[in-house]
């Protein structure tokens, strides 16, 4: 295993371990990173700013002292989390993205990668949506897409 991690893609005969670059490895082999250059970029950005929301939560959750979680949680809530949202959101209004998904017209590794980490943090702080209604509204609409809801139901679950 490349760098002793999971997962790990092989690709002709090499191995890969880091997720994220697995996950854009496949969304452009899937045709989830965007129509065009541009909705690539907006793609991209929104997905590194979920990555950055997703290491913040990961400390917040992996702090032992109850001191200072409880002031890593207050930070995180009222403003990582806050700002990251509502930029997501910015993003959306300012590229004109008006269809039901964050960017383009389709599903995209965006929506996923929205989705994925907000099942976590909705799961820890369940009104984490409730000033962000583009990002509530992907979060409904993913799990209810045919195959990701059959995904869903039948994935097997995993302790945190």
């Amino acid at each position: 295993m490349p760098g002793g991690t999971l997962p790990v893609l092989e690709f002709d005969g090499h191995r890969f371990g880091d997720s994220v670059v697995i996950a854009r490895y496949l969304a452009r082999e899937f045709s989830l990173d965007g129509k065009n250059n541009y909705e690539k970029l907006l793609t991209d950005t929104i997905v590194d700013r979920i990555i950055q929301i997703r290491e913040l939560f990961i400390r917040l959750m992996l702090a032992k002292d109850t001191d200072i979680r409880a002031v890593t949680e207050k930070k995180f809530v009222e403003e990582q989390l806050a700002a990251a949202l509502n930029l997501i959101e910015k993003h959306g209004q300012e590229n004109k993205c008006t269809g039901d998904f964050l960017v383009g017209d389709k599903l995209s590794w965006a929506d996923l990668a929205v989705f994925d980490m907000m099942d976590h943090i909705v799961a820890f702080k369940p009104n984490a949506l409730d000033n962000h209604p583009k990002i509530a509204a992907i979060f409904k609409l993913v799990p209810s897409l045919p195959r990701l809801s059959q995904y869903l139901t039948n994935r097997p679950m995993t302790s945190a």
